[in-house]
């Protein structure tokens, strides 16, 4: 047991007193010269929700306050009133009126007190009873004055019920309707907040200033620090045949992408031959960032603070310096690459027999565009059936093997959610000038096919593996918001059959049949977002849980490591099991 575990205990302890920090240095015998030790592991055991300090200074446990809950305050934006989403999973969340938020602000991690359960309203109540970490480090919102002369903030977050107080001192260049960030520099006992300009944004009606709000209001870093940017630059921008051992040659096989008319980055390619039995051989292969993002550089851990690429109507916040994402690690047109592959055999009714995952290198033949293989396959133009006349067997080939594909996920019970999707067309100042439908033809439903059956092949092989992993999970909703569901749509004269209980889970099957029974009624777009908002979130995890809404009992995200973290760390791990380096102590420390 640890120094931390053991004042943790000891605090636990059903002989302990609340006692104040001199007074805990004096019981344990802690040594002057730790006293900053003890400081620090206290505020974690704070923040960790564990423990908190009363007014008075005191250290008191959370176990002992048996009414008790920890975690984020999520407020609404529409009235004045929050929940407690709490640390621990498995407890129920707790409303929490805005009188008893105390000083709290949304996204403050909170020690709540449980006063009483509201058995009508199916939920637990209670009170703020101490801030333990506070959320809101900069604040985005618009400039008003006061009749004493001060300022103060309105944050565009509605959630954010607070104004903040800013001195005229503290206004930097801001004029009252500016749109401004400000820095949080006091939280008071009586719920005032004080804070001061960092960065004015511009007039509150600017879609410039709004966009750059969202994009501080969310943490969003745009710019790369100076280290990052030095390790991308030193990166070539050819592959070096150096990174050629140990791969298979695949360039001169007919590879090629599918996406987006404005995509600047390709994550993914395919391939598609028959095999001399007549079963499928589809190629899935998807650029290697883990070759150039190597553990522990600044790349690396530039990629993990940012999780993800971010992508706005007017621009795009990649995870990866632009060298990487829209250069070496791209799988552009007509230049080799490194990739990682996963070749499946697949037969006529969708199973896939056997796979093999290897290291390679590629030369796509052509950037090719959903449109252009949307008017290829569906209207037969003739301009571009004749530019790419030796790419059409396959793309026939793939089109068939898709619908297969589909065909046996929604057999299997997988939950077709078809939304009307649209498009904001931006001029060169970024104001939005037109709004597209966006179609989803025959080639954007191809392409998804093959990245599904790739991440749920990866999954499969990975646990049948016994390897560390990460898993894309997306559990069965809960028998109440089935029932929820269910009383829902009933006002619409629709019904799930059957007995519906806790030994009785409603099959995802059930629900496409919901969805089938609605489409082309005029209550079709309430019932499918309604549905969709019934189901569970989906989650990362070590732990294989299977995916509901997918009806597949192992899934995972590998088709994307140039703008989601989570497949670049996926890759790193395949590769060093294939290079049989997930050995020894390297397993448990996964």
């Amino acid at each position: 047991m640890d120094r931390k575990e053991r004042i943790l205990a000891f605090i636990n302890s059903k002989e302990y007193v609340p006692l104040k920090f001199k007074e805990l240095m004096a019981v344990l015998d802690v040594p002057t010269e730790a006293e900053e030790q003890l400081s620090e592991i206290l505020s974690e055991l704070c923040v960790e929700g564990k423990i908190y300090v009363t007014k008075k200074g005191r250290y008191v446990s959370v176990d002992n306050e048996s009414l008790c809950a920890v975690g984020r305050l999520s407020c609404n934006a529409k009235g004045y009133f929050g929940f407690l989403i709490c640390d621990d999973e498995d407890e129920e969340d707790v409303f929490v009126s805005g009188d008893d938020m105390a000083t709290a602000l949304n996204g403050d991690k909170v020690l709540v007190r449980i006063d009483k359960t509201d058995k009508k309203l199916n939920h637990r109540q209670g009170r703020v009873i101490k801030v333990l970490d506070r959320h809101n480090k900069i604040i985005v919102g618009i400039i008003y004055k006061e009749k004493d002369g001060y300022f103060y903030l309105r944050p565009d977050n509605r959630q954010i019920y607070a104004k903040v107080s800013i001195a005229p001192e503290k206004i930097m260049t801001a004029q009252v309707g500016d749109r401004v960030a400000a820095s949080v520099i006091k939280y008071t006992e009586s719920g005032k907040v004080f804070g001061e300009v960092i960065s004015v944004l511009g007039d509150e009606n600017s879609l410039k200033s709004c966009v750059e709000g969202i994009i501080i209001g969310n943490d969003i870093k745009q710019e790369f620090d100076k280290e990052t940017l030095r390790e991308a630059d030193k990166i070539p921008q050819s592959v070096d045949t150096s990174k050629l051992d140990g791969r298979e040659d695949l360039r001169d096989m007919l590879i090629f992408t599918i996406d987006g008319d404005d995509a600047r980055d390709f994550d993914d390619a395919v391939s598609l031959t028959l095999t001399d039995n007549g079963n499928y051989y589809l190629g899935v292969h998807i650029a290697d960032v883990s070759e150039y993002v190597t553990d522990g550089s600044a790349l690396e851990h530039e990629a993990y603070e940012r999780g993800t690429s971010v992508y706005l109507a007017d621009r795009v916040i990649p995870m990866l310096p632009e060298r990487l994402s829209n250069g070496i690690c791209s799988l552009n047109p007509k230049v080799d690459r490194l990739t990682l592959s996963v070749f499946m055999e697949i037969t006529g009714d969708g199973n896939v027999l056997n796979h093999k995952l290897c290291k390679s290198v590629i030369c796509s033949k052509e950037r090719m565009t959903y449109n252009n293989v949307n008017k290829i396959l569906e209207e037969n133009d003739v301009q571009l059936c004749e530019r790419y006349n030796y790419m059409i067997p396959t793309l026939k080939l793939m089109e068939s093997l898709a619908q297969i594909l589909r065909g046996k996920r929604t057999q299997r019970g997988a939950i077709q959610f078809d939304f009307p999707e649209s498009h904001v067309v931006v001029n060169e100042d970024g104001e939005p000038v037109d709004i597209v439908k966006d179609i989803r033809g025959v080639s954007n439903k191809m392409i998804e096919e093959f990245m599904l059956v790739a991440n749920e092949t990866i999954a499969e092989y990975a646990f049948w593996a016994e390897i560390p992993f990460i898993y894309r999970n997306h559990e069965a909703p809960s028998l109440e918001k089935i029932m929820a569901f269910n009383d829902f749509i009933t006002h619409f004269g629709f019904s799930f059959k059957g007995k519906i209980d806790r030994d009785n889970p409603i099959h995802p099957k059930a629900r496409q049949k919901i969805l089938d029974d609605v489409t082309g009624t005029p209550e079709e777009r309430i019932i499918s977002s309604t549905m969709l908002q019934s189901l569970m979130k989906a989650k990362y995890s070590e732990e294989n849980l299977g995916h509901f809404g997918l009806a597949a009992k192992y899934y995972c995200h590998f088709t994307s490591p140039i703008r989601r973290y989570p497949d670049l760390a996926i890759h790193r791990l395949l590769k060093d099991f294939l290079d049989g380096k997930l050995t020894g102590d390297r397993i448990p420390y996964l």
